[in-house]
């Protein structure tokens, strides 16, 4: 991640601008040096094994083009460089390009190229010749393009887009876990009062929302701060987005959208189960009424019926029976329902 190697991008030894070359690969720059950076070989194995994994893989397919800037005589230590590239980008790497002073535009012949990577021998070109690999849109300032490229905000944009990642995984691990928890509560089935059941309610949805509704607010600034960058730029500018930059907004968004979902689908099943609670609970309230009638009827029940074989001598007596009979029933419903 960067934040793990922020001093050694810090010191600006390799850009990936987002620029592609002609047939659709990334292309990765070796600006001049500034003199008062200091950098090992290390740390440009380092920065280019960081800087490979960002590209898709679609695009890094397609090979990655090496631009060195050497104008004002750095990266002079090019068989070195090389065994770097070779090192960390490995069957990717498809073109060296070496920038030199107008008029130096020649194939290296030397055979320490050679016996580094045969098939890759960097080529030494002038900027002019440069814009036959990659188009000038394609290409920054410091080769007269007009690919607008701020290392600090590129930076900046790669540090806070992978702790938003990290912040999701965080999340998606706590969801995970409370999507265990409810499966282990419906599992058990054991009873509750209504009062435990709404406790338990009203802790799954804070639960639920604690952590993951701040990290989606978070990723959606994040985009937002992505798909305004441009408008920070001068007025006479016309940025355009390059595609590891619209990359990484999609990211961004397939990640807000994947916790939306994990959400609305911990929540249904948190309802689910609070349904569940309540039918359980009414059928086994339900269950409780039956046994109480038929304790009644098996027991007190039958021998008052059986005491009751009196039909009455005469009309008056019949009917004395009769108001008894539905005296007793009404209060059997009043009792049992």
């Amino acid at each position: 991640e960067a934040s793990h190697i922020i001093d050694i991008l810090e010191k600006e030894l390799i850009y990936l601008t987002g620029g592609r070359d002609r047939q659709g690969g990334p292309v990765i720059t070796f600006p001049t040096h500034r003199q008062h950076v200091g950098f090992n070989i290390e740390d440009i194995t380092t920065c280019l094994k960081y800087l490979a994994q960002i590209p898709s893989e679609e695009s890094k397919r397609r090979g990655v083009t090496v631009v060195i800037d050497s104008r004002d005589g750095s990266w002079s230590n090019l068989v070195t460089v090389l065994g770097c590239l070779k090192e960390s980008l490995g069957d990717f790497l498809k073109q060296v390009l070496v920038i030199k002073q107008d008029g130096a535009d020649r194939r290296s012949s030397s055979s320490s190229f050679r016996r580094d990577k045969p098939n890759i021998e960097p080529e030494f070109i002038s900027v002019n010749r440069l814009y036959t690999f990659v188009d000038r849109n394609q290409l920054t300032g410091m080769f007269a393009g007009s690919l607008l490229y701020y290392h600090r905000d590129w930076l900046s944009n790669r540090l806070d887009l992978e702790k938003f990642i990290r912040e999701t995984r965080a999340a998606s691990n706590h969801l995970d876990n409370l999507e265990y928890q409810i499966h282990q509560m419906v599992g058990r089935r054991e009873p509750s009062s209504p009062i435990e059941s709404s406790r338990q309610h009203r802790h799954l949805q804070q639960e639920i929302k604690h952590v993951s509704s701040q990290v989606i607010r978070d990723g959606k600034e994040l985009l937002n701060r992505l798909q305004q960058q441009e408008e920070r730029y001068p007025d006479d500018i016309d940025p355009v987005s390059t595609l590891d930059h619209l990359e990484a907004q999609k990211q961004v968004k397939r990640l807000v959208q994947y916790m939306e979902n994990r959400i609305d689908k911990l929540q249904n099943l948190v309802e689910d189960q609070d349904r569940s609670v309540v039918t359980n609970q009414k059928f086994e309230e339900l269950q409780r009424h039956i046994k109480s009638v038929l304790s009644w009827i098996l027991g007190p029940g039958e021998k008052l019926l059986a005491s009751q074989t009196d039909i009455g001598d005469s009309y008056e007596a019949a009917d004395e029976l009769r108001k008894r009979h539905e005296e007793l029933e009404i209060k059997c419903t009043d009792t049992y329902g």
